[in-house]
């Protein structure tokens, strides 16, 4: 029996040159089998023209970097390839399917994973729509595609020596109404369920050990904010890793496509096809069982060795943060580890990290992405700006409203407990709690002001999409809602942290012609001021 997992996530950014670099694990694989990945990101398609449909995108090598860096504290030993030409992605594969030095290679009773970060199309193969992903080129039509791209049917049989085998999809394709100009059918902007029933593994036909997890349903696109650093699918996978590990595979694919869903505004809903016996884990499966299914004896084949890509050692870049709050004396925690007392300055390596002070039993807590080549400040009650004579985007502006509620000395028991986790900090708590409490009295009295709060929640911690997909909840589902005009305006204050200007001036004069002489048409009146400078 054998498993299979890729990750194919279809993304990218420019970039001039190939870049492949093994990277070793930073910790040891919890169920002790080897384990190795190609994660792949491809940027760089040329611009648009008669020879080429397909437009440079904006995630992917982001993507492809960061579910890397996942991976490596997975256990995983790394092969990462950015905007690779068809020959230098072929080696790579090649190279991971069995010639690689041993680490780097698939080998039998591994967990082999795929990620791609690109562009990907569905064209017709031997009469059956067939998915395929696309190296750095230009494609000017489905025989281009054919012939210089890469089936994944393809890519999953160049895994089949391993034990697991896992396939992640997020492809990011052209608008519809551009791949009709260029002479491609409307379904071909997305992808299609792969035969897994007809995969044939070392002369048998046997589909069992795969995973494959696709960024949305069949023949729907994958979308994306292009001020966001990731794609939305990679983003809820990422999240997942970070946060869900522990669960089996399944499970963390059912996370996954949630997460999606919210942070996509409703419009993009992941799927994945699965013949796995038994559980797999990412991180150490809490109280779980992993059955594995008894090895059949394969004879290897006889391969000659190439000259071994050598392990580039690549050095960790730290950055320095800046930590400031109203009061001296409040603990700086990070990773669980209290690191020191405000004001302080700390160190702490590329990417994104949660920093939360304490004091006196309350708690803040702020997210902040380091990547840029510059010190970075971040300061409790205020916003988050890099310290630098660097000139950055318009700091965020916190919320103006103040964590009170009328109606909390009658509410239930369970919708106090949520509002108190909501004033002390505990925004993912909250966000519990108010789903919770809606879901058991969706139509009750207290449940517009819940819908609110978790839109509030989100916004506090800083998920501007997740805050506007519950505020409009609100306005859609409760319109009659006291709390209508102040969905309306954190809405408005949402699309001025995107930079959608437009929308956010529309909606902020909304709250300002349909509540005049209120404190939201107030606020709404100082926003638009600012927005006019």
């Amino acid at each position: 029996m054998r498993i299979m997992l890729i990750l194919l996530s279809l993304w990218a950014w420019n970039a001039a040159n190939a870049e492949m670099t093994l990277l070793k694990p930073t910790a040891t694989a919890p169920d002790g089998r080897a384990r190795v990945a190609l994660v792949v990101g491809i940027a760089g398609y040329p611009e648009l023209s008669s020879t080429n449909a397909f437009e440079t995108l904006t995630h992917p090598l982001n993507d492809a970097t960061d579910i890397a860096t996942e991976l490596q504290r997975y256990g995983f030993y790394v092969i990462l390839l950015k905007d690779a030409t068809k020959k230098e992605f072929e080696d790579a594969v090649n190279c991971f399917a069995k010639e690689c030095e041993e680490d780097w290679k698939i080998r039998e009773n591994s967990v082999a994973l795929f990620y791609y970060s690109g562009h990907g199309l569905v064209v017709l193969d031997k009469g059956k729509k067939t998915n395929f992903v696309m190296p750095k080129r230009g494609f000017k039509d489905a025989a281009d595609v054919k012939e210089h791209g890469f089936s994944t049917n393809w890519l999953l049989n160049k895994m089949n020596a391993a034990q697991i085998k896992l396939m992640f999809l997020d492809a990011c394709r052209s608008e519809k109404s551009l791949l009709e100009k260029k002479g491609f059918s409307d379904e071909d902007a997305g992808f299609v369920r792969m035969d897994l029933d007809g995969f044939e593994e070392k002369g048998t036909k046997s589909a069992h050990g795969i995973v494959i997890g696709y960024a949305s349903q069949e023949g729907k696109p994958a979308i994306g904010h292009k001020k966001q650093r990731n794609s939305f699918y990679t983003a809820g996978l990422l999240e997942m890793l970070q946060n869900q590990a522990h669960q089996p595979i399944d499970r963390l694919l059912k996370l996954t496509s949630d997460r999606v869903f919210n942070l996509s505004m409703n419009k993009q809903m992941p799927w994945d096809d699965r013949r796995l016996i038994g559980d797999f884990c990412f991180g150490n499966c809490r109280g779980e069982t992993v059955f594995i299914p008894p090895q059949q004896s394969i004879k290897p084949e006889k391969v000659i060795q190439p000259e071994p890509v050598k392990p580039v050692e690549i050095p960790v870049k730290t950055y320095t943060l800046q930590v400031r709050a109203d009061v001296s004396g409040a603990e700086i925690i990070v990773y669980n580890q209290i690191l020191g007392k405000t004001p302080l300055d700390v160190e702490l390596k590329e990417g994104s990290h949660e920093i939360i002070v304490k004091n006196n039993g309350r708690q803040a807590k702020q997210t902040i992405n380091l990547q840029a080549n510059r010190d970075f400040k971040v300061e409790f009650g205020k916003a988050v700006s890099p310290a630098s004579s660097i000139s950055p985007t318009r700091p965020p502006v916190l919320p103006t409203l103040s964590l009170a509620d009328p109606k909390i000395t009658t509410a239930p028991p369970e919708y106090q407990q949520a509002f108190d986790l909501l004033k002390r900090g505990h925004y993912d708590k909250a966000i519990l709690g108010f789903e919770s409490f809606i879901k058991q009295s969706p139509t009750g009295d207290y449940a517009d002001n819940a819908q609110y709060w978790l839109g509030e929640a989100y916004y506090l911690k800083r998920d501007f999409v997740g805050a506007v997909t519950e505020f409009k909840k609100l306005v859609n589902y409760y319109p009659d809602s006291p709390k209508k005009s102040y969905a309306l305006l954190k809405i408005g204050f949402c699309l001025d942290e995107f930079g959608d200007n437009s929308g956010a001036r529309q909606t902020l004069e909304q709250v300002r012609k349909d509540f005049p002489n209120t404190n939201p048409a107030r606020l709404a009146e100082e926003r638009l001021k600012k927005l006019r400078q």
